[in-house]
């Protein structure tokens, strides 16, 4: 049962799933002392929302979420009572799973067992996801779902799609709209490329191209029906979901639609503007959309590419939670992987691997992984916490400089000179990704303070001192 290779295998897996295990641990037992303990009963985040519709979920008055079976779970855990504890522990739980399912991902798409491993670490200490599991929000369940379900695709392409793998790989891709609506392109993307695999993909000089052929009926017939078997995987996931949402909360879609506002938000939020609150950001869009047609396209051209810019950048955008204010407050978060090793080295991989027609091929469902959620966060705003559903993607794409290039450095002298390119565009990427600024906001020292007011050992003065800083940055 358990072969050399196996092991050999198994290895890989180890190395991250000790640092996700010792590094949450440490996190966990460090957050019983912090403030941010106290962060999902301050109203106006995020945190006390949701942790409402868990509320009406368990009592069924809500409709169907991910995301609310976990906060149902950690309810009946906690046996009626929401102990913020549980619901943590569960979420860190969630990030030690998404850790190995990063490993996983990589094993699928590479033998390169040290690529694995390095991705899992990235994965694994990564300050931004250790942070989100600490708060009462979605991030650490969508990017467990989005990966989970980005590894099954895998494994259904690794079986060509033939019959019960597209009817799981539909199932599969339905899973992340469930937690957040913007997952759902990433489900009909997935089936688009599963169309596109099956008529175009493994062509040989015996089964030509669709379009040269005879063969074409063949194929377009296969096409149909991987199509089909496809949406039906989707169906079995959607129509539960869906009765259950019409006989509690008489709403028939399996996912909330919020596409409105997001676009009338996202229309004029720039990368600039999304430390603003939303009621503000869209008030500004209702009282400048009587501007021009030609502006208003132009503008929001415009703003659409700084979206996608900022998205690389290596800096968090803040809404609920400021990451350079909180990481302070959360040992070992300081000390953790930040965006500014992530995201350059994910930059320059993503260069490397698209600049190689096999590894384009092969690595093509990462591509279509990030182009899924890139495509909603242009639409709306890259804020931060939502932009950590690409760390499988990213952490894929910096693992592959880390191990590659050190390892051309073995090669003859005149391989070594290839090298200057991808290191001259590193340091490029490097300096462009930097951060200028690192804002601290009023709200920051406001929510500190009433959250160290829930605090049983915190003294007066550190509260007034909260209250003070949020003055002077007013």
């Amino acid at each position: 049962l358990f072969t050399g290779s196996t092991l050999r295998g198994f290895g890989s897996y180890l190395l991250p799933f000790l640092l996700a295990l010792v590094s949450r641990a440490i996190l966990f037992a460090n957050w019983l002392q912090s403030p941010l303990r106290y962060y999902g009963t301050i109203r106006g985040l995020d945190m006390v929302k949701l942790l409402r519709f868990g509320r009406e979920f368990a009592a069924g008055k809500s409709p169907f979420s991910i995301y609310k079976c976990v906060l149902a779970a950690a309810l009946a855990l906690g046996g009626g009572e929401f102990y913020p504890e549980v619901v943590i522990a569960l979420q860190m739980l969630l990030g030690i799973v998404t850790t190995l399912l990063v490993v996983r991902v990589c094993r699928q798409l590479s033998p390169n067992r040290i690529l694995a491993a390095t991705a899992g670490c990235l994965s694994a200490l990564y300050a931004p996801a250790l942070l989100y599991e600490s708060l009462h929000l979605r991030e650490s369940v969508f990017l467990c779902v989005a990966t989970l379900s980005l590894s099954l695709v895998l494994t259904c392409r690794e079986h060509d799609f033939r019959g019960r793998w597209a009817l799981l790989a539909g199932t599969a891709a339905f899973m992340p709209p469930l937690v957040r609506f913007s997952g759902l392109l990433w489900t009909i993307l997935v089936g688009a490329w599963v169309v596109g695999h099956i008529l175009f993909g493994n062509r040989t000089a015996a089964e030509p191209c669709p379009f040269c052929g005879s063969i074409v009926r063949k194929r377009v017939g296969k096409a149909l029906v991987t199509g089909l078997v496809y949406a039906l995987g989707i169906l079995l996931l959607a129509a539960p979901v869906s009765v259950y949402n019409y006989a509690r909360c008489n709403q028939i879609l399996p996912v909330r639609t919020n596409l409105g506002y997001a676009l009338e938000v996202g229309r004029q939020a720039t990368p600039d503007s999304l430390d603003q609150p939303a009621e503000c950001v869209e008030e500004k869009s209702k009282v400048t959309s009587a501007a021009g047609n030609k502006t208003g396209i132009f503008t929001q051209a415009v703003s659409y590419g700084r979206k996608f810019l900022a998205i690389f950048r290596a800096f968090e955008i803040t809404n609920n939670v400021n990451y350079y204010f909180v990481r302070n407050l959360l040992f070992p978060l300081p000390y953790m992987i930040g965006p500014l090793l992530l995201l350059p080295l994910a930059s320059l991989g993503l260069l490397l691997i698209g600049g190689q027609a096999n590894m384009r091929r092969r690595y093509a469902p990462v591509f279509l992984y990030l182009l899924s959620f890139i495509v909603p966060m242009c639409v709306f705003v890259p804020l931060g916490r939502y932009r950590l559903i690409l760390l499988p993607a990213l952490a894929l794409a910096a693992s592959y400089p880390l191990v590659c290039l050190p390892a051309a450095l073995r090669q003859p002298e005149k391989r070594r000179l290839k090298l200057l390119l991808p290191v001259t565009a590193y340091l490029l990427l490097l300096t462009w990704a930097i951060p200028r600024d690192v804002p601290v906001r009023d709200e920051d020292f406001l929510v500190l303070g009433l959250a160290l007011e829930h605090q049983p050992v915190t003294g007066i003065s550190q509260i007034e001192a909260c209250y003070r800083n949020a003055r002077q940055l007013r």
